[in-house]
């Protein structure tokens, strides 16, 4: 993960806060888990359809409800996430005032 060397140093601290930013949330760490879990059991429902037997079909149903789920929780840690910001903001502005 670390692309070393002094040149790319600033490349790392971006890498660290783009990291950060998107892994500090619990919903938003499972909804992409959960999102990239979906694909995956697509994937596979879309290999075991070249087949001839119908044993594709729990695949692609878990793994549509999984990227559903795993969709609404990334939406839902964004909107968590920007209404936090602005409340701690509100704060901060209140206090100034005092």
């Amino acid at each position: 993960m670390w692309f070393g060397g002094r040149k790319n140093q600033s490349l790392n601290f971006a890498y660290l806060y783009l990291y950060n930013q998107l892994m500090s949330g619990k919903y938003l760490f499972r909804g992409i888990g959960l999102l990239l879990f979906g694909i995956a059991l697509n994937l596979l429902g879309y290999y075991l359809m070249e087949g001839d037997g119908f044993e594709y079909g729990w695949a692609m149903l878990i793994g549509t409800i999984a990227f559903g789920i795993g969709f609404i929780l990334i939406v839902y840690g964004l909107i968590r996430k920007i209404d936090r910001k602005s409340i701690l903001e509100g704060r901060a502005a209140g206090n100034k005032k005092r």
